[in-house]
């Protein structure tokens, strides 16, 4: 049970973190696994605060 919790705050992290953080901007990486990583810890470091921010600017309709 907690693997599929945790599996489903990854996704949610990693949703509402391209929804909020990396959304409409152009970053250049000359490494993609660095640039895939830094996506990933900052989802799972952000997530508690970025999920419900993007799920409020998803409900608003603010894109």
């Amino acid at each position: 049970m907690a693997a599929i919790l945790m599996i489903a705050y990854i996704a949610a992290a990693y949703w509402a973190t391209n929804k909020i953080w990396w959304s409409k901007k152009v970053y250049v990486y000359s490494n993609a696994t660095y640039f895939y990583m830094t996506r990933f810890i900052i989802c799972m470091v952000a997530g508690f605060v970025t999920i419900p921010i993007a799920l409020l600017l998803t409900l608003v309709g603010k894109n």
